[in-house]
């Protein structure tokens, strides 16, 4: 979600009844179903859905128009993308290392090549600066893998406003 979405939701109001109404026909359904239907999705095999649908969950009790735009998106990338698979290897090394990414810039995975693949658990996070221009708080984001399968994920706004990157790494981190 880019900063021209947070922007644009920020500045839109809350639908009325109405609008409401005439968003949920053209869904084909209430904003809150399908947001629930894309949050058991990511929360069991997906996730790249799992910021999105936390971002989109903030906005069930009053939803603006962005909203149902960035449903709409995700709803096209899942039907365009259907099958990106969890996939677990053929052969597992029992006697693998345990690494912990967090330092700066390297909080993301890399492309590797096949001599650059290590088994074993690895533990990535990292956190946005304030994104939600509402209640300012930052967003921790975070997935373990065991022999490069995802196996544990999890995206979720911080529960205290940090006043600094450093704080809000550290966050992501304990989390």
């Amino acid at each position: 979600m880019s900063t021209d979405f947070e922007s644009a939701l920020y500045n839109a109001l809350p639908l009325d009844e109405n609008a409401i109404n005439t968003q949920a026909k053209k869904v084909n359904g209430r904003y809150a179903t399908h947001v629930g239907a894309l949050l058991h999705v990511a929360e069991k095999s997906r996730l790249d859905l799992s910021y999105g649908c936390m971002r989109l969950s903030t906005y069930l009790s009053a939803p603006r128009l962005p909203c149902y735009d960035a449903l709409e998106q995700m709803m096209r990338y899942l039907y365009h993308h259907p099958h990106v698979p969890i996939m677990y290897p053929r052969k597992v090394s029992l006697n693998s290392p345990i690494n912990v990414h967090f330092y700066k810039g390297y909080a993301e995975p890399k492309s590797v090549t096949a001599n650059d693949k290590k088994l074993g658990m690895a533990n990535w996070s990292d956190s946005d600066f304030a994104r939600d221009l509402v209640s300012r708080r930052s967003v921790t984001s975070g997935y373990t893998e065991y022999n490069q399968v995802a196996v544990a994920w999890l995206s979720k706004k911080q529960v205290q406003v940090s006043e600094c990157t450093n704080s809000t790494e550290i966050r992501a981190l304990f989390t």
